[in-house]
Order: structure tokens, then sequence, then C-alpha cells
């Protein structure tokens, strides 16, 4: 019997007290979004779901300044911020505890940047570059606060991860995951 893959895609806050997206694709299917809070509630839907793979649009490690995977990033054109800025700080934190959590349930858990990920696929329209990797349903994306949209374009990336189907950006202080360059 097939394995049933399980991602689930997190659009983290600093704080609970803003949104936290999340989006569930099963299978390649997008299944549930929303928003949550707090990581009771975050923990609850890890422990409902029993993810292989979760992505976070969260800084994985820390660093004094950029890290060199940031610099690898703004090489290729992506604006991203470094993990020791103060704003950053407390969300690198919380995603590390989040990452600790997954980890020792045997969780991979992924760092993506989603707005890097959708320009690297060359695609303007953001429902054309998920699409080719999920099935999205009847979901209006335009309706969408940007916080479930950055948690389904790394709930994609986990999609696409799983398939052999990302690019990767490495360097010696972490790895960021984005969608492949689409091919016409």
């Amino acid at each position: 019997m097939l394995k049933e893959w399980r991602i689930l895609g997190l659009d983290l806050s600093g704080s609970p007290k803003n949104p936290t997206g999340y989006a569930i694709v099963i299978d390649g299917v997008l299944v549930e979004y929303g928003i949550v809070h707090s990581d009771e509630e975050i923990e609850y839907i890890i422990r409902k779901l029993k993810p292989q793979v979760i992505v976070i649009d969260a800084p994985l490690s820390m660093s004094k300044g950029f890290r060199e995977v940031d610099r690898e990033m703004i090489k290729r054109g992506f604006r991203v911020f470094p993990p020791s800025w103060k704003g950053m700080r407390k969300l690198v934190f919380r995603a590390l505890r989040i990452k600790d959590y997954c980890e020792e349930r045997g969780i991979k858990v992924l760092e993506t940047h989603p707005r890097s990920a959708l320009k690297n696929t060359g695609l303007k329209n953001v429902k054309d570059a998920l699409s080719k990797y999920i099935n999205l349903g009847d979901v209006v994306l335009e309706k969408l606060s940007k916080d479930t949209l950055d948690a389904i374009v790394c709930a994609t990336i986990g999609w696409a991860y799983v398939n052999r189907d990302v690019e990767v950006i490495v360097a010696s202080d972490g790895k960021i995951f984005l969608l492949k360059k689409a091919s016409y």
C-alpha cells in the first residue's frame, strides 16, 4: 500500500498575538487552511495530522547578521531579512521551538520563503504557480489573507519536496527550499 503524504505549511508569526497561517496538503490535494495563534493550537494540528513534513516560513537558524544562506538568496535576487533583526529574533526563537517539537516526533522540518519561492517559478499568476504542484480545489486565492496564502505556498513546497521537485539554496548555515522555475 502506498504511503499517504501529509504536509503542513506554516506562515509563522513572531508572536501568538498575531495570526499564523496554516495549510494542509494530503497526497497533493489542499484539504484545509486557516489561521491559528498559539503554539498550543499549532501543536494540536501537528498531533492530529501527524505530518511527515512541515514547511515553515521563518529562519530555522540564528546568526549575528545575515546568514550565508541569506546571502545566497540575496545574490539570486531574493529579498530576505537577517534573523538577528529585532523583529525577526522572536520569530526565529518561536520557529526553533516548533522545529524541536517536530523533530522530537520524527517530522522533517524545512525552511522556506514563500515570496521568493513564487518569484523563482517565473510565473506571475500565483494560482498557476501553485497548481503546477497541487490540486487547489475551489479555493479562491485572492480572498485569502497573506498569512493563509503563504501557508499554502509552504505546504506546496512540502509536496514538491516529497516529489523531489524543489530547488534548494544551500549554505553552511542552512537550506531554503523554493519551487522550481516553471518550464514552458
